[in-house]
């Protein structure tokens, strides 16, 4: 477990000082942003590598469900989602999609593990410090 005084020796900031800065300075995620990335790079393999043939029909991209050409066609699709009730909205299947589609499209469209991990990191730290200058 991180403490405020290991991010505050770590930065030379007092310990009055907010801990939330400290940690977008040094660039480092929150708990759940770090999971956010890490279950977005799994799928990232799971979609564009396609190594393990368990997950080849595992998603389904709109322009599959919909029989019309639609602006988001090459996004992931959660329409007709399999679950009806709430416990199904915390499943990996579902919240891997949702995280996915929340990137944006120049994003998604990496084909390069490297440099979806890179811009991904980045975006997430864009958008936790926009989240934290609020606050």
């Amino acid at each position: 477990m991180l403490r405020v005084s290991t991010v505050n020796s770590l930065t030379g900031k007092g310990k009055y000082y907010s801990i939330s800065e400290e940690i977008t300075e040094l660039e480092w995620l929150y708990p759940k942003q770090q999971n956010e990335f890490e279950v977005l790079c799994l799928t990232f393999k799971l979609v564009k590598c396609g190594n393990i043939e368990a997950f080849n029909d595992y998603y389904k991209r709109v322009s599959e469900t919909h029989g019309f050409p639609t602006s988001n066609a090459s996004r992931l699709s959660i329409r007709n989602y399999p679950f009806k009730g709430s416990y199904g909205f915390g499943t990996f299947h579902y919240k891997s999609i949702q995280y996915l589609n929340k990137l944006p499209q120049e994003i998604e469209s990496l084909n390069s593990y490297a440099k979806f991990k890179t811009q991904t990191k980045i975006s997430l730290l864009e958008r936790q410090k926009k989240k934290t200058e609020f606050e």
